[in-house]
């Protein structure tokens, strides 16, 4: 069974655009931050990605609790996210 959330990114008419599925590894993701922190080797995703994901999840919850439409997000590197 997958493991985590995936995420299904739809058009205004509900045409399926994208899709990322749920890890099928339970615990591969931390199993990836510790051999980057054992190895001093590169991280799967940094922080400032990982940033920028956590805001835009919590904007779609956000707007699901509020009953709101589209939100049209725009990513500045240096200001972080905004709707």
């Amino acid at each position: 069974m997958p493991v985590g959330w995936e995420l299904w990114h739809w058009s205004e008419r509900y045409e399926m655009l994208s899709r990322v599925n749920a890890d099928p590894v339970e615990g591969e993701a931390t199993r990836e931050f510790l051999q980057a922190i054992r190895t001093a080797g590169p991280v799967a995703c940094s922080f400032a990605e990982a940033a920028v994901s956590v805001e835009i999840i919590e904007a779609a919850f956000a707007s699901a609790r509020q009953g709101e439409g589209w939100k049209v997000l725009s990513h500045d590197a240096s200001a972080g996210l905004r709707a």
